[in-house]
């Protein structure tokens, strides 16, 4: 007995991840499909909260924080686990 659950093709996306090298490989890439309705190909989408990208890069994410937040003159800046890491030292010493 199945639990009667369906996918919505029309809210359904499809991404792939990768580096822009790879990703250009990719664009003359076969549809997928669900049935005989085409699962639509995204570069960036939002996931739990967050915006993911294709690039795995936090700049779409950011971007919409700003956005959503009205910059109120304060802008988010990423940081890499290395500059972390840094600031982790500093406080060691």
């Amino acid at each position: 007995m199945g639990n009667k659950l369906s996918i919505n093709v029309a809210k359904t996306e499809h991404m792939f991840f990768g580096s822009n090298f790879r990703l250009s490989s990719l664009e003359k890439t076969v549809p997928i499909f669900l049935g005989h309705k085409q699962i639509k190909r995204v570069k960036h989408t939002k996931y739990l909260g967050s915006y993911l990208d294709e690039n795995l890069k936090w700049e779409e994410h950011i971007d919409n924080i700003n956005v959503r937040e009205g910059g109120g003159g304060y802008s988010y800046q990423p940081f890499s686990v290395t500059d972390l890491y840094g600031q982790l030292s500093s406080y060691r010493k």
